[in-house]
């Protein structure tokens, strides 16, 4: 069996790249304080599938049990002795590096044996000045009646031409109004639109909330999505991912799609003219992608497909980040001027298709895990996704014991490119720890993705590296 590694409150055994497949279907770890237990009895515990991983949670009943029968610290058993009270199997001897002082019974992850890698993304990528001109061919490639999910300001800008595009084919068009967040009862509200009007291709024009909520639509449709950004401001338009909110803005949950985009398509004449704060704030979130990657692949994480990281996924991501650092800052100044260049063009692939990639094939860590946290701080709601994010990176280097030098010289290229690098850069003043360590809690949560970090980081942790950040931006 692998070794245990304690995170966040419960146990999970990771398999390594070489394991074999266990002879075993699952088997179940629990412990009050100090001990350890072993059981078999699936009645006593509920099953949850995150991130390729088995959890298997401690029914009430079980853990009322366990409260009561289970003393801190006082009674150990033999292992090898399988007549235990109730089939328990002791661990603690075999074990002792799980053996963890905790107020409540915790849960034990078990992977069913050796992960694949998988590989996964859109059917197709296009990107280039006048671009939009092929939204209507490609959606009559996939049905008869598109539904385009867009809010009013982005459709006065890009309507014209999206509707010059379905002139020469069959396909029919209609828009339905975005009213600007990816919240449950938004995608229900749209489903109701899509499913009224027979449309058999969804179409995401805007933000990454207007896409992911496209998204959304089709989980619950069945029909094919269309991402058409008008932004560079994530990586969401490649990913089958959508990012759900409350109706006011507070990060909620992620939830990962069976499918993709079957098509995804970028004017990069209107991301040029578009806010030059929707660009940087791309580059925040790309930012995040290579140290994401890397940390998921060397602590033999998991991606959001709960399969280990491609060869190529790590490739990517790393260019990515090249790209970003080479190009970034050439790249800014000219969106500024409403300019089409190479380096925009560069820019915009790294953050949109090669992030969007390397993020979802190479998986996510403390970075984007620090940015769910954030979306609670109060005064923060007008950041960007990429602002937080660029905020998680520099927090997940600090977690990491990157040295002083490395982080201060990522400070000073998102510095530049016009990146927050404080909390105080997010509009988020003198917080108090209370508030820190309510990032930290959401950031830590078992859903999330700083599993994939190879350290055990608590919330404590989280908000200690908030306010190491802060200090570190005071010294300059």
């Amino acid at each position: 069996m692998a070794e245990f590694v304690i995170l966040r409150g419960f146990i999970k055994i990771p398999i390594s790249r070489d394991a074999k497949t266990p002879d075993y279907k699952y088997s179940v770890v629990m412990g009050v304080r100090r001990i350890s237990t072993l059981f078999y009895n699936s009645k006593d515990v509920h099953f949850h599938y995150s991130n390729g991983t088995v959890i298997i949670l401690p029914s009430k009943a079980r853990k009322e049990r366990a409260n009561k029968s289970l003393v801190s610290g006082t009674e150990m058993y033999d292992p090898k002795n399988t007549d235990s009270r109730s089939k328990r199997y002791w661990l603690t001897n075999l074990y002792r590096r799980s053996v963890v002082s905790v107020e409540r019974v915790f849960t034990l992850v078990v992977e069913l044996g050796p992960m694949h890698r998988v590989y996964a993304s859109p059917d197709r990528y296009i990107q280039g000045p006048g671009a939009l001109e092929r939204v209507g061919p490609l959606a009559l490639q996939h049905g008869k009646s598109a539904l385009i999910i867009s809010d009013s300001d982005v459709w006065q800008v890009v309507g014209d031409s999206v509707e010059e595009s379905f002139n020469d084919v069959t396909t029919t068009m209609e828009r339905s109004n975005f009213t600007g967040e990816c919240s449950t009862s938004e995608i229900d509200r749209l489903t109701d639109v899509a499913s009224k009007r027979n449309a058999d291709v969804i179409i995401g024009i805007g933000g990454g909330k207007a896409i992911d909520t496209a998204k959304a639509v089709c989980g619950r449709t069945g029909e094919v999505v269309g991402s058409v950004p008008t932004v560079a401001s994530t990586d969401a338009p490649t990913s089958s991912l959508s990012i759900i909110y409350t109706e006011e803005g507070t990060f909620e949950r992620a939830h990962r799609h069976d499918f993709h985009p079957s098509f995804v398509v970028v004017d990069t004449n209107v991301v040029a003219h578009a806010p030059t704060r929707w660009f940087i704030s791309g580059i925040g979130d790309a930012l995040a992608t290579w140290f994401e990657a890397k940390a998921t692949w060397e602590n033999e994480g998991r991606t959001i497909h709960g399969a280990r990281p491609t060869y190529a996924s790590k490739a990517i991501a790393r260019y990515s980040y090249d790209l970003l650092r080479e190009n970034a800052e050439d790249a800014v100044h000219a969106v500024n001027e409403d300019t089409v260049t190479e380096s925009v063009e560069a820019v915009t692939e790294a953050t949109i298709l090669l992030s969007g990639l390397g993020f979802e094939n190479g998986g996510t860590a403390a970075a984007h895990a620090v940015h769910d946290g954030l979306t609670t701080l109060s005064g923060i709601s007008d950041a960007t996704h990429g602002e937080k994010v660029a905020v998680g990176v520099l927090v997940q280097l600090i977690l990491e014991a990157y040295p002083k030098e490395e982080i201060k010289d990522i400070i000073s290229f998102a510095d530049a490119v016009g990146l927050p690098v404080s909390l105080r850069d997010i509009d988020s003043i003198d917080p108090t720890r209370e508030e820190l360590l309510r990032v930290g809690h959401v950031a830590c949560d078992s859903e999330g993705s700083m599993g994939n970090e190879g350290i055990d980081v608590t919330p404590e942790d989280v908000a200690n590296a908030l306010q190491t950040l802060d200090s570190i931006n005071e010294s300059e």
